[in-house]
């Protein structure tokens, strides 16, 4: 995969920062954090969704050719998700 940018909305980014050096720290990986998950779970990037202000959303087309939707949420937002309290989700669409 040579994506190697991702457009993250400006509340998602303001309420990163909010969070101080854990929400940096988590902006500054994030982009590493998506394509690592992309890469993990067979998934083609699409565009980012800009409703969101708690977490990182895009569009995704999964290995098997389903649209889904990844969300890796901000920082601190689930304390059962590990040192940074990231979590990241797998939502197919419908058809």
């Amino acid at each position: 995969m040579t994506r190697t940018s991702l457009e993250i909305p400006e509340p998602v980014q303001r309420k990163a920062l909010a969070e101080g050096r854990v929400g940096e720290a988590w902006l500054a990986g994030l982009v590493g954090t998506v394509l690592d998950l992309a890469d993990e779970w067979g998934l083609s990037l699409g565009r980012t969704l800009a409703g969101s202000t708690d977490a990182f959303v895009a569009e995704v087309i999964t290995a098997d050719c389903r649209p889904a939707v990844l969300k890796v949420d901000r920082p601190g937002r689930d304390p059962s998700a590990g040192e940074l309290g990231q979590k990241a989700h797998l939502c197919e669409i419908a058809r």
